[in-house]
Formats: C-alpha cells, structure tokens, sequence
C-alpha cells in the first residue's frame, strides 16, 4: 500500500499538473486572440469560466465589456463578480464597466468609485482615469472631492486620460469655450495615444465652424483605424460628436461614412446608424432603414427594438402597425422603461382597438418608477381627465409634479393648470401624495437589467415594478 505521504505527493503533482493546463488553456485564449479569432478565445475563455477559472473569468469579462449591448454588459459583471473574490483584477474591471455603464444608476457609480480608490490604493494607476470621469462628470455625488487633484496627479504620472478628463471638466464648468485653443492644440498633439482626441477635435471644430479641419479630422480617423491605430469603437465615438446637438452645423454624411467603414467589424455600428437615419431622414428611405434595424437587432440590439416599436406606433417613417410595435416593444420594455411607457401608451390610446386604460395604468406606473418622465406626466393627465380612473387632482398633481422634477418639456404647462384648479386645502393633500410616492421610489431595490429576452412577461409580473403599494386604494383603475 502506498503511504499517506506518497498518496499526498501524487495528488499534489495532479494538482499541480491540472493548474498548468489550465494555464496553458488561458494562454490559448490569448494567442487566439491576438491572431484575432475573438470568437474561438471567447469560446476557449467560456469553457474556463465556468469552471470557476478567474483568470478565464476576467478574459470572457473583457471581451463582453466592449459591447454596447446590454445583456452583454450585464454578462461581463456577472463574470466579474463570479471572479471578484480570488481576482484584484477583476475588481478594478468592475469598477471600470459599473462607471462606464451605471447599470443601477447612482447605486453603480457609487460602487465603482469604491472599487476605483481601492485598486487605486493597490497601485494600479489604470484605475485613474475612469475614477476622475466620475468625479468630474458625477461631481453631486462627492461633492467634497476635487477632481482638479486626481488630474493634476495624472498629468504628473504621464496620463493622457487627464486631458480628456480636464477637457470634460471644462465643459461641465461652462469653460469649453475659453479652451477652444487649448483644447485643440493638446488634442492634435495626444491623438497617437489617446484615441478620444479625435472625437473631442470634431467637438472643438465644430464649435468653431471650421469645415475644412473637421474634413481633415474625418480622413484622419478613417486612417488610423485602417492602420489598426485606433478601434471601431473610437471611430463611433467621432460620428457621434459629428452629430451631436451640442454643436453647430452637424455633418451626418460623414457621421454615415464612418459607420459603414467600421459596420462589417463592428456589429454594434448598426444601430448609431438606425440612430443616425432617424435623425436625419435624407440619408435613406424606410427600406433602407429597415434593413439597417434588422441587422441591429440580428445582432442582438434591444434598442433597435425600442426604435422600430416607436417608428411602427407613430407612422412617422414606416406605415403604422401597432400589433407588430407592440411586439418589438415587448422585447425592450424589461430593459427600457420608455419601451415599457410605450406600450403603457398604445393601451391608453386604444391603438389595439378599444382604450384599455386598466392595462394602460400598470405599465405606465412601472416605467415612472424605473425612470421614465413620460410616463408620469401619461399619469397625470390619466387622473386630471379622467382617462379610465377615478378622477383625482391630487393624483394628477402629484405625477405632474414627479414629471416636473425629471425636468419633462410637458410638466409645468400642466402643473401650473392643476395648481390653478386645485384650493390650497387640497393642495395639501397633493403633496402628501407626491411626497409619498417619491419616498417609495427611492426606497426600490436597484436591479440589474434581465439578460434574457425571453423574459419578457417580467416586466409585468415583477411585483416590484408593479406594486401600488404606495398609492392609496384610489390610485388603482375603478
């Protein structure tokens, strides 16, 4: 018989053994990667994650981070948290994806500015530059801490990202303009090592109305990415800021040239370019547009979903269809609460034949309380005609008034109409309601989006989203 001491030395060396196959399958996914194989390494990396490889786990984390699509982003922090505990890589990858993405809100920069210090505590500067984004784009949350300091810190260590940080800082301070030639100037000088320069030169030329340099910037960009200088998702960035409404004289045409040069690589293209087509119509029919959705959502957009539902309810671009809106809308509503008011909508309206207000009112309860104004000002117009409810001006001014406070363009012209129907006794009143129904919001538990779309009828079974809990007996359909 072998010994206890020989027993333990074989299974020692098949420890041992196991560990460097699996390190060597970790390797694996790498060269697969660097050969540019994305979907065999992520394949090599899935088959190792879950078998509880950390290393494995980062890898499959990584690469799902870089999608713009949601189930993907909410994998990749599953796959981050799974690997937290026996990885201080993964932790700083957390707090880099929560920051980016805030996919409970408040709650997510919160945590990732924890994750963020504490990596940063660890010595890894690469946390730097995603934790002076938050403070300086999410100041009200810190609003003891000076952002000027962590990018003073990361000029002194040679980090690129504290210009782009600074450059955001001044534009939140209401000094880009007096910038405009700093800001060019450090720009043309970082665009070799930091890829958002180039969007951040079309912000600036833009500013200025210079054509000529933003046709420069443009050329430049497709250059560097067909070198492999920067990635698609730097070239996305710049069409954006080629349209954005912050700026004058947008330049959709070249926004269009730059997406169809990264869209056969880069899948998530296809839906900036549905985004780029609604915007501006000029650039293509419906049948064209509806190609460009059906790619999106082929390659697994909710947004594009939330898009087509839209166009299909309000005839705007394609003929309209409320069945087939209906259907598209279902898919996004557990991920987008303005799908969810949407379809809250296409009950209120009757857009199915008869108004079905009794359907109308949850959905559009549940995406108020997940963050869409619109669907609290449907709400208050509900109670202040008398839409399938008891009538109730209280109610009403208390919806008017949680859609005031999300700042929605409809909210005061019906707010100051209630303030002048309702005395100050009931006024009162209307303020208790409102008071109370804010205090439940904040008080709901933060989740992250559902990564399956097969989950559809959970949005309108979650009792979380669909409690009344809050409101009196008469807030509910009579």
């Amino acid at each position: 018989m072998l010994s206890n001491a020989v027993k333990g030395c074989f299974l020692l060396a098949a420890s041992l053994l196991l560990v460097a196959c699996q390190v060597a399958d970790v390797g694996l996914g790498r060269q697969l990667l660097a050969q540019g194989n994305k979907d065999a390494a992520l394949l090599n990396f899935q088959t190792l994650a879950e078998k509880n490889i950390p290393e494995a786990q980062v890898a499959v984390g990584n690469l799902q981070a870089l999608s713009h699509n949601k189930r993907e982003q909410a994998s990749a922090v599953q796959w981050y948290r799974k690997a937290a505990p026996h990885s201080e890589r993964a932790k700083t990858q957390l707090g880099k994806l929560l920051a980016r993405t805030k996919p409970k809100g408040d709650a997510s920069l919160i945590e990732a500015e924890h994750l963020l210090k504490s990596a940063l505590e660890r010595g890894d500067n690469s946390a730097l530059p995603p934790l002076m984004q938050l403070y300086v784009s999410y100041g009200y949350l810190w609003p003891g801490v000076q952002p000027d300091h962590y990018i003073a810190k990361a000029k002194a260590i040679g980090m690129p990202q504290a210009y782009i940080a600074e450059i955001e800082l001044f534009r939140r301070r209401g000094q880009y303009q007096q910038h405009w030639i700093d800001i060019e100037k450090t720009c043309q000088t970082l665009l070799a090592v930091q890829p958002a320069c180039y969007a951040e030169l079309v912000a600036v030329q833009r500013s200025q109305k210079k054509l000529l340099a933003i046709e420069q910037t443009v050329a430049a960009t497709k250059t560097a990415f067909t070198l492999n200088q920067i990635d698609a998702l730097s070239v996305d960035r710049v069409a954006r800021a080629l349209v954005s409404p912050e700026y004058p004289i947008p330049q959709p045409q070249m926004a269009k040239s730059l997406l169809e040069l990264i869209v056969p690589t880069y899948p998530d293209a296809w839906l900036s370019l549905a985004r780029l087509q609604v915007q501006f119509s000029f650039l293509g029919d419906a049948d064209s547009l509806q190609k460009i959705l059906d790619k999106a959502i082929a390659n697994g957009s909710i947004d594009a979903h939330l898009i087509y539902g839209d166009l299909l309810m309000t005839g705007k671009v394609f003929p309209m269809n409320p069945s087939e809106a209906y259907r598209h809308l279902s898919v996004a509503a557990p991920y987008l609460p303005k799908a969810e008011y949407l379809l809250g909508s296409i009950y209120k309206e009757g857009l199915l034949g008869e108004a079905e207000p009794g359907k109308a009112f949850p959905l559009l309860l549940s995406a108020a309380r997940r963050g869409a104004s619109q669907a609290d000002l449907a709400l208050a117009r509900m109670f202040s005609e008398s839409k399938g409810v008891k009538p109730q001006l209280e109610y009403a001014w208390a919806f008017a008034s949680l859609a005031n406070e999300k700042q929605h363009p409809g909210a005061p012209v019906l707010l100051s109409e209630l303030n002048a129907r309702l005395p100050a006794s009931r006024l009162l009143a209307a303020n208790t309601y409102y008071l109370r129904e804010k205090s439940y919001r904040s008080a709901l538990p933060s989740k992250l989006e559902n990564t399956q779309e097969d989950d559809v009828s959970s949005a309108f079974t979650d009792s979380d989203m669909m409690t009344t809990d809050a409101l009196p007996k008469e807030f509910t359909n009579e």
